[in-house]
């Protein structure tokens, strides 16, 4: 007793350590979590994928149990074959994972042991029959999980297993039947001398009463020239037919060292006619023969021995009896009724023994059954990828659902935060920037945001009618107007309405046009149209319903900024078809003349002009050469320019606002083009620091209103 404790505790550190014979047994795991974990894949050679498909049982290495037990029942699970290289689907876990289900799974004969190398298992079941997969087919969507040539981790999650599972194409055919197997597992199959025992208890066999009845066919189209081109049948061994349908007839006092043992699974073993995965080609009437051998065989048995109905009977072995019975899709197809209630209507496969009922359908009705047939997959594959292309839009339009849900409820935090805080802070935490339109680095965008700077939060609104390239914005009597671009058109949003409404068109089709409010009055300054440089301005009176003309500038300016303080139109910089300007001028209504005050210290164009304080910071834009990151300060009661602190980042085209104490630069362009998400905040006394903001994204060329 005490050697085989001992023995028996070598086995079981044996089954601790990791084994090499089908699996990946020295790779360290992906680790997913338990949710993330969407399927995994286990291992089997030839000599084990029969006692696999058969005893519904897959299994890998002690070492693979630390993601294994994170197996629940319904987890996709697939089979991969190393002896072929082939991936077998689709399977389902009907049990959690676990350790030693079966203590002697895939256990040989010869083997000392007696215990499994692979107690890491599940129990399986097949959800779906698929035609297996070659490597090249599969290895792409894996492709991540390969750390050597010929290796690859086991554990897959849900978008690798989504695109796996869509690769694998339906098929009637038992998956196992179709890996060309030849390894052979324990099954008892009767020898051919035992037949006429076992002919004893089926009484009249069709076969018999064909051969009494039947008038023989002299036909032209025979089966296998009718199927020779389209489809064949694999060949039967007559004795898995046999047992397959009688197997609770075997006297229990008879010899059992006459059974043999064979592989229902064997390709050349089917039990009754089976459409296999390869294609149905066969030659001449070689089954036809065997069919008709066969027969003449069970036939003289019958006339020689009588049935006895007082046999004694026992039951097949479990392994078969759980391959036949457990799984509705592992029954043997294709069977006709009548084999339902006649044992041995399979036993009859040669046309001349066949009644002439019996042949109702014509070859040109297969003919056209087949073709029907063949047209209905191709129907179902199109409607198949129609939907999968629905699904992936859906999914889309759900993200797109949930992004909008979370934005809004960030808008409901806001104003729920703002409210609880207004008595203790300032009003200006409450202020948005309308961000409007622009360029993301591949479209020009109609959009319209309400973004919050203090909790970098962006809400989208009511989009523009009509998008408008290198346009400008500027706000009037609570609403904001955009204008400019290749087309004249302007249109006005009202907050309290969140809709866009068309206004009367511009007189001048300018792109990079600079605008801004002064006394209820919306004037629009410079820009260009091809190669023509302009300096007119224009306004809009809302109670002429147009827009009229003033005094133009002193000087061309396309790309200028401008900027409303004190009752005053500023406009500075701008290309004028030669250079860049660093002129400013100044309007006032009320003289209806320009007025030329003290230049910049440096010629720009494309840079944005803002009032802080009580004074005009003009910030970054682009001198002909470069992108800048200069900015400028200009006091009205001193006349002159200054030079402030720099901001990190070159840009131009960007949108800058003012709320309370700050200055913010957001998005532009720089060198090569490139567009920018980078923001920029700006406090007289301690310079500019760039913020950790993300919401609004890449975006060149737009306006930013503080409203």
């Amino acid at each position: 007793m005490g050697g085989k404790k001992q023995n028996k505790k070598k086995i079981l550190e044996k089954d601790m350590k990791e084994s090499s014979t089908f699996s990946n047994y020295s790779v360290p795991a992906r680790n997913l979590r338990k949710d993330d974990l969407g399927s995994v894949i286990f291992g089997c050679k030839h000599n084990t994928i029969n006692e696999c498909l058969t005893n519904h049982l897959f299994g890998l290495p002690a070492t693979h149990f630390s993601y294994i037990k994170n197996i629940k029942e319904g987890l996709v699970l697939f089979l991969f074959n190393y002896s072929d290289r082939k991936l077998h689907g689709v399977f389902e876990a009907a049990s959690p994972g676990s350790m030693n289900i079966n203590r002697y799974a895939w256990v040989a004969d010869t083997e000392d042991c007696g215990y499994t190398h692979y107690p890491a298992q599940v129990r399986v079941r097949v959800r779906q029959q698929c035609h297996p997969l070659s490597e090249n087919q599969f290895k792409p969507v894996i492709a991540d999980n390969y750390y050597e040539d010929k290796h690859f981790y086991f554990e897959l999650d849900h978008h690798q297993t989504k695109k796996l599972m869509s690769l694998f194409t339906p098929s009637p055919v038992n998956p196992s039947s179709s890996s060309q197997i030849a390894t052979r597992s324990s099954f008892p199959l009767r020898q051919p001398n035992s037949f006429k025992n076992m002919n004893q208890t089926l009484g009249c066999s069709y076969a018999s009463v064909v051969g009494q009845h039947a008038t023989p066919i002299t036909t032209s189209s025979t089966w296998s020239a009718l199927f020779k081109a389209e489809a064949s049948f694999e060949n039967e061994d007559e004795s898995d037919n046999v047992v397959a349908r009688n197997h609770d007839e075997w006297p229990k006092d008879e010899d059992t060292s006459n059974v043999m043992h064979a592989n229902t699974w064997d390709d050349d073993d089917v039990g009754c006619v089976q459409a296999q995965e390869s294609d149905w080609g066969y030659e001449g009437n070689t089954i036809k023969d065997e069919w008709q051998n066969e027969e003449d065989e069970v036939l003289s048995t019958n006339k020689l021995n009588p049935p006895d109905t007082n046999t004694n009977k026992d039951e097949l072995p479990s392994s078969s009896s759980q391959l036949l019975d457990d799984n509705p899709d592992h029954q043997l197809p294709l069977c006709s009724k009548e084999s339902e209630t006649n044992v041995e209507e399979n036993d009859v496969k040669d046309n001349s023994l066949v009644p002439v009922t019996a042949l109702e359908i014509s070859s040109t009705n297969l003919e056209s059954l087949v073709a029907k047939l063949l047209k209905e997959v191709e129907e179902l594959k199109g409607s198949h990828l129609k939907q999968v292309t629905n699904i992936n839009l859906l999914e889309q339009e759900l993200d797109k659902s949930k992004l909008e849900t979370q934005q809004l409820q960030n808008r409901i935090d806001v104003l729920e935060s703002g409210c609880v805080e207004e008595s203790k802070n300032d009003s200006k935490i409450l202020k948005s920037v309308m961000i409007v339109g622009g360029f993301d680095g591949c479209l020009w965008l109609p959009c319209l945001d309400s973004y919050y700077p203090c909790y970098d939060i962006r809400i989208p609104l009511t989009q523009m009618n009509v998008v408008k390239k290198y346009g400008s914005a500027a706000t009037m009597n609570g609403e904001l107007y955009h204008f400019g671009g290749i087309k004249p058109i302007v249109e006005s949003y009202s907050p309290t309405t969140n809709q866009w409404v068309l206004r009367p068109p511009l007189y001048w089709s300018n792109i990079h046009v600079a605008g801004a409010s002064v006394n209820n009055k919306l004037f629009v300054a410079g820009g260009n149209k091809e190669s023509h440089f302009s300096s007119e301005v224009e306004y809009l009176d809302l109670n002429y319903g147009k827009w009229l003309p003033v005094h133009s500038m002193n000087s061309k300016r396309s790309g200028p900024a401008a900027a409303e303080l004190n009752n005053a139109l500023y406009v500075t910089g701008g290309f004028d078809g030669q250079s860049y300007s660093s002129s400013v001028e100044m309007l006032d209504p009320r003289e209806e003349k320009w007025s030329t005050l003290a230049d910049m210290n440096k010629g720009k164009g494309c840079h944005s002009m803002v009032v802080l304080n009580e004074k005009l910071y003009t910030v970054g834009g682009y001198d002909g050469e470069k992108y800048l990151q200069t900015v400028e300060c200009f006091d009205t009661r001193m006349g002159c320019w200054v030079e402030c602190a720099p901001m990190n980042v070159c840009r131009g085209n960007f949108g800058a606002f003012v709320i309370g104490e700050k200055l913010y630069a957001i998005g532009g362009s720089t060198d090569n083009n490139k567009v920018l998400e980078i923001v920029e905040c700006y406090k007289e006394g301690s310079g500019w620091e760039v913020c950790d903001v993300k919401a609004i994204g890449k975006r060149s060329h737009f306006s930013a209103i503080v409203m």
